[in-house]
């Protein structure tokens, strides 16, 4: 029954994933922000730059904007390269897993582990996340990986090169610097190396690769800096959003209780020095990530605009925790006695009941993955903006101007992300729209795609304006509408640009 859910995870999550990355619209409003920001660097034009000069850019690392930048020279703008380069990192994760793990714990337990990853899916867009969450992931955990040889060998180079792998890893999402972190708490459980002058510096390594590299931002590139550091730490912490985010990593890391069972039943504090003895060093490296990783977690998820694809650090560091300590788990799978006096349940059943409880979740967390930003009309409207004269302002969804070939403009979702979100809507909103030939707005009704100013509200500022829908066929069914200004000509009749 297990390995049945376990397979069915794995099937529903790997049809999403191409169902999310075949779609030719923008999945949510940060991945349109994101090709502009993407088609600005390939242009030459500054990114990272004070909003009052010109633009508010993402609060990713500058590794995400600069690659991505370099695709598109080569092949023009797209959705493709970010979603793929999320898809890559997944697979590199997954790929570093099984190579460390495969030949000392069973098929089933990989197999568990890999839906547990799984069933966190709708969380990050099964994967194919715009946002580089997943890639930065991967060389935080490769990272993790080149620190646990390093530690066994005392190899101070090793050591050098994970603070590497962790400082790139930073460069494309801060939160990858917590794997800076893991070696201090490695070397607190691991009881049969002592700590040494040698294995004192290599302890300090990873920390100051990164402060040394935070450094060098902050003093030559200080717009750089400014986004990566000094916008999101302004941002506030929410004590009741750390309760509830707690309260949901709990149950999707819930099968660790069950893993614990196997491991030490009925521990007690004076036995905790004998379990520490008995732990083999991926035991120690997994369970010293899972420690940081939770709290870390947590207080990202729990910032102003915070959401459920920061606990994925979090998941990833349970799943290995599982792993290491895979040869126990597989032991109790084989037993059909419960777990624990006040556990009915079998090892199997427990686990099957924690990765479906967190399976659910993960749906119930996110919108459907039939929902999405943009829909199936902005191709007609990449079209009819490309084949006009006139400046158009669509700070809702700028991809569509970047694809119709267009400077790119301002995102409203990234603005309101840098300004910490704020309650008031900024005044460069009204002024790009009040400069525009044509405007296009993002929603049908009343629905979310219209904030920050609600379906009617956008219709009765454009039209007050100046501005009157243009009745259009392709974007008839469409969340996407096109305004023009009464005194211009028709954007359908307009005359192609040559």
């Amino acid at each position: 029954m297990l390995l049945l859910i376990c397979c069915g995870i794995l099937l529903y999550s790997g049809a999403q994933t191409v169902w999310q990355y075949s779609k030719s619209w923008p999945i949510h409003q940060w991945e349109s922000g994101l090709v502009a920001e993407c088609q600005r660097a390939a242009m030459g034009m500054p990114v990272f730059e004070s909003a009052e000069a010109g633009h508010a850019t993402h609060m990713y690392g500058p590794a995400t904007t600069y690659l991505i930048a370099a695709w598109f020279k080569v092949d023009g703008p797209s959705f493709w390269p970010a979603r793929l380069l999320s898809l890559l990192g997944l697979i590199g994760m997954l790929c570093l897993l099984a190579w460390i793990f495969a030949r000392r714990t069973q098929l089933n337990i990989l197999i568990f582990s890999f839906a547990v990853i799984a069933s966190f899916g709708p969380c990050v867009l099964n994967f194919v996340e715009p946002r580089p969450d997943c890639i930065s992931l991967f060389f935080a955990a490769s990272a993790i990986a080149v620190m646990q040889v390093a530690w066994s060998r005392e190899s101070l180079p090793l050591m050098a090169a994970a603070a590497v792998l962790t400082v790139v890893g930073m460069l494309f999402k801060q939160p990858a610097a917590m794997a800076a972190g893991v070696p201090f708490l490695a070397a607190l459980l691991d009881v049969h190396r002592p700590l040494t002058r040698r294995r004192m510096l290599m302890l300090c390594c990873p920390v100051s690769g990164v402060a040394g590299t935070l450094a060098v931002i902050a003093i030559w590139f200080p717009g750089t800096f400014h986004y990566l550091l000094r916008v999101p730490a302004a941002y506030k912490i929410s004590g009741f959003d750390m309760l509830i985010w707690s309260a949901k990593l709990s149950i999707m890391l819930s099968f660790l209780a069950a893993v614990w069972l196997t491991v030490q039943p009925g521990i007690r504090p004076k036995s905790l020095g004998h379990f520490r003895r008995q732990l083999t060093p991926a035991q120690i490296w997994t369970l010293a990530a899972l420690l940081v990783a939770v709290p870390c977690c947590l207080l990202t998820a729990s910032k102003t605009g915070g959401n459920a694809n920061c606990l994925l650090p979090a998941v990833v560091a349970g799943a290995s925790v599982l792993l290491a300590f895979g040869n126990r788990v597989q032991q109790h799978l084989m037993l059909e006695r419960p777990l624990a006096r006040w556990l009915p349940l079998n090892c199997s059943g427990c686990l099957s009941l924690c990765v479906v409880a967190a399976f659910a979740l993960s749906l119930t967390t996110n919108v459907r993955a039939d929902v999405s930003y943009g829909d199936a009309g902005f191709a007609s409207l990449v079209r009819l903006l490309r084949d006009t004269d006139g400046t158009v302002a669509c700070p809702q969804d700028p991809a569509a101007g970047v694809l119709a070939g267009r400077r790119p403009g301002r995102s409203l979702m990234l603005e309101y992300d840098a300004a910490g979100w704020p309650e008031k809507i900024p005044g460069w909103f009204f002024d790009e729209l009040q400069e525009a030939m044509f405007v296009v707005s993002v929603g049908q009704g009343e629905d979310w795609r219209f904030w920050p100013l609600g379906g009617a509200a956008m219709e009765s500022f454009l039209r007050d304006r100046g501005f009157e829908p243009l009745n259009c066929s392709a974007l008839q069914n469409s969340v996407y509408r096109v305004w023009q200004r009464k005194a211009s000509s028709r954007l359908a009749q307009s005359q192609p640009r040559r």
